[in-house]
């Protein structure tokens, strides 16, 4: 029969056992460690109360509308205007992306707006397929410039030394901007509306170019070193002939999307490097650069007349180049130069990096916030039901089984030591660590190997969002591969699941109805109620920390932001597929005795927990990486935009797993972990993508 454990008393369980922390206690510091991030962030946003922080709506063509930013240094003012940097964040990253930047921009006497791309954000979807070009605003930042330009409003900006950012897609339409308001000047500099521009990251596709070609082998020309020969070059045909402003870029030499360039690398020095030389000699400048290549970080010309170019090599990631310092002070330097700020402040001298510190402490706060919140909740008498306190409790001693059921001492037991106990010893047959890793390989094999398939395959059934047209349904075109991945993966863990219970739990005396998924409809509508909740709770205290500091949870990849009732609508629309997969591992993380056990190394548990849950990503991104280092370029070219959102999906895939066990530890209800998770993590994921709908307007 159940025995207690040594040091125990039947009557008073906890007696003679060290106390654990309580939910209580997790809550509250949780919420401390979310206040005492945000203080902390925000004091840095503000360099300590020296800047302030607005957000503006700004109305655009056919009922469309930008939201953003504005970084305000307390130097400028109607008798002393500042010079105005516009920065435009890039594919599926929003304005809170590239606060730092904005922040260190402020720092230095210059005003910056930071927008949320057409389609990201807050910002409207746009009816243009093609966000980034001059026909669709540049993303947005055409019809900032105008605004700016021509307003009256603002008076604390110098109209004649406006300068636009712009990062990966955004560095794309900085460049398309930089083109459209060089053109309406007619070339002229001191016409044109902005007097710079800076291009982090992205410059390909901007010249076409013919390749000398061996008529004898077929094969493009090379020299000795390596380099293309070209039999034809349209040097003033090309998209940034006529960029009659000054221009710096930066661009990663081992970059993702460096296989896009004519020369399938991201080296701007080499001679045959044709968009780097076409930046530095656009607007007819500097022209012998097209025979020699351009040097690294080499300032040509003077930024007084629209002819300083520079180019910067950054040994970095494209994915990681906002959180690069040595990017970052190019940035900073090109400014406080094309501006003639002259600030005192050394480009080098940076404190973006300690408030993503303060972030982190932010994140962890809001994550460590879900399981007590959830827990809570389902302990109000209104949810009794819902945590699934078990009536029967095993112990596995010299090969017997004793069960107790309904006995009087299981009433004197807390909930979590209830739960605790009823799961099964650590297996000691080999057989069953065996199935396990059998399971979890194919698992992981098939997480890899799908992915980018799934990703094309989301082309085909989601045409119009792939294709970045408005519709109603499913338009969030990067989750839409995400999801197809989920479903496919989750009904896969389904199916190992339940093979390996058939033909091993069932042997060690298993049953399904222990398995935990049959808790009856009441309970489970007050799961789906409990779960709701959690959600909303979760969300409200994200406002109310974007209302109060201006900050959001984001610590480099990993962002928590604000929500609104667009990606309610997508959230809702998003989890029921979804939710295959979250349901999928709570119920083999929660319920398999491989991660669910009452050994005394619980934290193997959790460990066995998030390798199950991350191994077939990471294996993906190592093939990718390593790819990189082997010979510069990635291994999935066409498809690099989805695996690049591997950066984001490793780490939450890795937290996922650890909530969901700590919501079934305090309830012993695979349901209300995987609706709870399901709800936060669709949410965050639909935030922070690109979404064509209709319900953006």
């Amino acid at each position: 029969m159940f025995k207690f454990k040594k040091k125990t008393d039947p009557n008073n369980p906890s007696k003679g056992k060290k106390k654990k922390k309580g939910l209580f206690f997790w809550l509250l510091v949780a919420l401390g460690s979310i206040l005492f991030g945000a203080v902390g962030a925000q004091m840095i946003n503000e360099n300590f109360y020296r800047t302030d922080i607005s957000t503006f709506s700004l109305p655009t063509d056919n009922g469309q509308w930008i939201e953003g930013t504005v970084f305000k240094p307390e130097t400028a003012t109607s008798a002393n205007p500042a010079p105005a940097v516009v920065f435009c964040p890039g594919f599926q990253r929003t304005k809170e992306s590239h606060y730092d930047i904005a922040l260190e921009i402020a720092r230095r006497g210059m005003v910056c707006y930071i927008i949320d791309p057409y389609n990201q954000g807050d910002s409207s979807a746009t009816t243009n397929t093609s966000a980034s070009s001059a026909e669709g605003g540049a993303y947005g930042v055409i019809p900032l410039v105008n605004y700016l330009y021509d307003t009256d409003n603002i008076n604390y900006i110098q109209k004649d030394n406006i300068h636009i950012v712009g990062h990966s897609a955004g560095g794309n339409s900085t460049m398309t901007a930089g083109v459209y308001f060089s053109n309406l000047a007619g070339g002229v500099f001191s016409e044109c509306k902005i007097k710079s521009i800076y291009i982090s990251g992205y410059i390909r596709n901007i010249i076409d170019v013919e390749y000398e070609i061996d008529d004898a082998t077929g094969e493009y020309v090379v020299d000795e070193n390596g380099y293309y020969q070209f039999s034809e070059i349209g040097w003033e045909s090309s998209k940034v002939a006529s960029l009659a402003i000054n221009v710096g870029f930066g661009y990663c030499k081992d970059d993702e999307g460096a296989w896009q360039n004519i020369n399938f690398t991201g080296d701007i020095t080499r001679p045959d490097s044709i968009e780097s030389i076409a930046l530095a000699t656009s607007g007819g400048v500097h022209k012998e650069l097209r025979k020699t290549g351009i040097e690294d970080g080499k300032i040509y010309g003077q930024p007084i007349d629209g002819t300083m170019k520079v180019g910067y090599q950054e040994n970095s990631l494209h994915g990681v180049q906002p959180f690069d310092v040595r990017a970052t002070s190019h940035i900073l330097y090109f400014l406080d130069y094309v501006t003639m700020a002259n600030s005192t402040i050394n480009p080098n001298d940076q404190i973006w990096m300690y408030k993503q510190v303060f972030q982190l402490i932010m994140v962890i706060g809001l994550f460590l916030l879900i399981a007590p919140t959830a827990c809570l909740i389902a302990k109000i008498p209104v949810f009794n039901g819902v945590i699934a306190r078990p009536r029967r409790v095993k112990e596995i001693q010299k090969g017997e089984m004793n069960v107790v059921l309904d006995s009087p001492e299981l009433d004197n037991l807390e909930d979590e030591e209830l739960i605790k106990l009823s799961k099964p010893d650590r297996p000691k047959r080999a057989r069953n660590w065996i199935a396990w890793a059998i399971t979890f390989l194919i698992g992981a094999s098939v997480a890899c190997f799908s992915f980018v398939p799934l990703a094309d395959l989301s082309k085909v059934l989601f045409p119009e969002a792939a294709a970045h047209k408005l519709t109603w349904w499913f338009p969030e075109r990067m989750n839409n591969a995400v999801m197809l991945w989920a479903a496919v993966n989750g009904i896969v863990g389904i199916v190992l699941y339940f093979i390996t219970f058939f033909f091993i739990g069932r042997k060690d005396g298993e049953k399904i109805k222990d398995i935990g998924i049959g808790i009856g409809w009441k309970n489970f509508f007050k799961t789906l109620v409990v779960g709701t909740l959690t959600w909303v709770v979760f969300y409200v205290v994200i406002g109310m920390v974007d209302f109060l500091f201006h900050v959001d949870a984001r610590f480099t990849f990993v962002a928590i932001r604000v929500t609104n009732e667009r990606y309610i609508v997508y959230s809702l629309m998003y989890f029921p597929i979804f939710f295959i997969y979250y349901f999928s591992l709570s119920l083999r993380i929660n319920t398999s005795s491989i991660t669910t056990n009452k050994s005394k190394h619980d934290w193997l548990n959790y460990l066995i927990a998030v390798i199950m849950n991350t191994l077939g990503l990471v294996a993906i991104f190592a093939i990718q990486y390593l790819s990189i280092a082997d010979h510069g370029l990635m291994y999935w070219t066409t498809n690099w935009l989805f695996t690049n959102m591997l950066w984001i999906l490793v780490p939450l895939m890795a937290i996922l797993p650890l909530i969901q066990k700590k919501i079934y530890k305090h309830t012993n209800n695979i349901w209300l972990a995987a609706i709870a998770t399901c709800l936060i993590f669709v949410s965050i994921a639909m935030a922070n993508s690109v979404a064509h709908g209709y319900f953006n307007f």
